[in-house]
């Protein structure tokens, strides 16, 4: 579990309270115990369920591209190699982005 998906919990959860009118309660529901638990029983469970809802979700990226070093020329070369390198670092973000929102990504 990281702290992206504890963060995102906590304001959707917040706002939940607010637009069924529970303000009052907001600051009392993210009171922590040692472990990191919730201590509001409402919180605990709206906290595993939040979970359990990630934990069911598996998304498939594809795998990362080579340069095949077939390019006509050198220029060409440059510019197919560039492609690959920036679609490459753009998956490794995404899976990073998409393991802290704590989904998982598929090997």
């Amino acid at each position: 579990m990281s702290d992206v998906m504890r963060a995102e919990f906590e304001k959707a959860y917040t706002e939940l309270q607010l637009s069924i009118g529970l303000a009052s309660t907001v600051e009392r529901l993210f009171v922590c115990e040692g472990g990191g638990e919730y201590t509001s029983s409402h919180t605990s469970i709206a906290w595993w369920a939040w979970r359990a809802s990630r934990a069911a979700i598996e998304v498939n990226l594809p795998d990362l591209m080579t340069s095949a070093g077939q390019a006509w020329c050198v220029d060409a070369q440059r510019v197919a190699d560039a492609r690959v390198s920036g679609f490459n670092d753009a998956l490794r973000k995404s899976n990073r982005a998409i393991k802290d929102a704590g989904i998982k990504v598929k090997p």
